[in-house]
């Protein structure tokens, strides 16, 4: 995540996607301090050297907009901030703490922050909105990656206690107080938020948020089903796919992740999904269903925040709390002939004084070849199509298992593409579902998301804004 890409999603939210909200990874901010939007009159909270900033934006719906802004008030994302607070000791993590309490990023408190002075005519109708209105952000309360080991164990207390008191040297604030104070405060608060033992008006949070780079995914995948056995609380964990600091392995954890399944029997398909009773995303009590090592995939979950865990017998028409609604894999494409080219051509309008005289065309478009090509061999989109087409035509009745394979190669994780297929060709008269498009084919075969990387034709070259490293901006 950087702060440009959060401007971008910023901008796109107002402009046309009301009533979404989107929780943006954290990114470290270099140079001096800055407010958390461009336009510093309405900034909320100021982002320090160092810090790594976790961003909540949401979008109000139309009537919520006039209601918050007034008829004539201009469309606004509300951008909520807080800075991570505990490191990831054991990855060597370096940051500065934000060292206000922790709390959820969306709360009554914080949405009058952001609305500022409200006229007197608009009062009557923003308390009512507040009463009965807001969305499900509500619910949730977001943790930071290793700012999850606070829940973990009890054992973990002391040692964030003398890891606070660390920071206090590296990082000296005059904000901060006793390291002892500041994690058991810490600890307290959270187990209020997520209790159920709450005050009558309240509503609890029962989604936890946790945005992860880790390598150690296991953690995670426990501490979601101890969370969820013991207070209701469903996590949703979402982690960098693999690379040096970290493994995928994100999922949805919620009370069927802790509890076993049905024994199997003759005509009983486990779960209803588009996908005729095959799921990923959501964490089984087994240790499978969550994302693999190199998977990057859309999962799309009906999360019911309120009954997370519901009695036995359910009531009757309640249905299951943690429902699969789509997941999409994304399969990376990249033509290296046309991109060498296109590439080659970028760089002759931006950057051809670099280009040394004596160097032939052929040798610069042979090492451009090379880019976006590694750790593993991206297909071409039209390699993707031609192995779908050649797919579906020769999958009537039954799966062409060579053809499948070819099919399965262009996604990160094959084996799911693969298993999914194979669940259509099983069971999807046991539990069929409605087809789509001109070729009339069911979700199984349509749910992945295609980006090709291929650079286009008279495209410029994508920059990245690289803030400088400047000491007299970490003071």
């Amino acid at each position: 995540m950087r702060r440009d890409t959060i401007d971008w999603l910023d901008d796109e939210l107002r402009r046309q996607y009301p009533d979404i909200a989107v929780l943006a990874g954290t990114y470290r901010h270099f140079g001096r301090s800055i407010p958390d939007r461009l336009d510093s009159q309405e900034g909320i909270a100021e982002i320090h050297p160092l810090m790594a900033p976790l961003t909540l934006l949401w979008r109000p719906d139309d009537a919520l907009s006039k209601t918050f802004f007034g008829e004539d008030g201009a469309n606004r994302t509300l951008r909520f901030v807080r800075g991570k607070k505990y490191r990831a000791v054991a990855a060597n993590e370096v940051f500065r703490p934000d060292w206000r309490s922790l709390q959820p990023l969306f709360g009554i408190d914080q949405l009058l922050d952001q609305l500022g002075n409200i006229p007197i005519e608009r009062v009557k109708g923003v308390v009512r909105a507040i009463w009965g209105k807001m969305p499900s952000l509500r619910y949730c309360m977001e943790l930071v990656c290793s700012e999850l080991f606070l829940l973990t164990s009890p054992a973990n207390r002391g040692p964030l206690r003398q890891e606070v008191g660390a920071m206090f040297s590296r990082f000296p604030d005059s904000a901060a107080g006793d390291a002892h104070k500041i994690v058991d405060d810490d600890i307290i608060r959270l187990g209020d938020f997520l209790s159920v033992d709450q005050a009558h008006g309240v509503s609890r949070r029962t989604i936890l948020l946790v945005p992860a780079a880790t390598s150690r995914s296991n953690d995670y995948w426990h501490a979601g089903q101890a969370s969820v056995l013991a207070s209701g609380t469903a996590t949703v964990f979402c982690n960098a796919a693999k690379s040096a600091i970290s493994c995928g392995g994100s999922c949805f954890i919620g009370i069927d992740s802790a509890t076993k399944p049905h024994g199997a029997s003759a005509g009983l398909i486990e779960a209803l999904t588009p996908y005729h009773g095959w799921r990923k995303g959501i964490l089984s009590a087994k240790a499978d269903g969550a994302l693999s090592d190199d998977d990057q995939a859309m999962v799309v979950v009906d999360l019911d925040p309120v009954h997370v865990v519901s009695g036995r017998p359910r009531p009757q028409l309640l249905p299951e709390p943690m429902v699969l609604v789509a997941y999409l894999p994304v399969v990376e494409l990249l033509d290296p002939d046309a991109n060498k080219i296109n590439m080659h051509s970028a760089l002759e309008k931006d950057s051809a004084s670099h280009f040394k005289n004596s160097s032939r065309v052929e040798d610069i478009q042979n090492a451009l070849g090379k880019v976006g090509t590694t750790p593993k061999q991206r297909k071409s989109s039209n390699s993707l199509w031609s192995a779908f087409g050649e797919l579906v035509d020769a999958s009537k009745p039954s799966l062409d298992v060579s053809r499948l394979d070819a099919f399965a190669k262009h996604f990160a994780d094959d084996k799911a593409m693969r298993e999914r297929l194979l669940a259509w060709e099983r069971d999807r008269e046991q539990q069929p579902h409605a087809k789509n498009g001109p070729l009339g084919l069911e979700p199984a075969w349509l749910d992945f998301l295609e980006v090709d990387l291929t650079l286009q034709n008279d495209e410029e070259l994508p920059t990245i804004k690289v803030p400088p490293w400047q000491s007299d901006g970490l003071s």
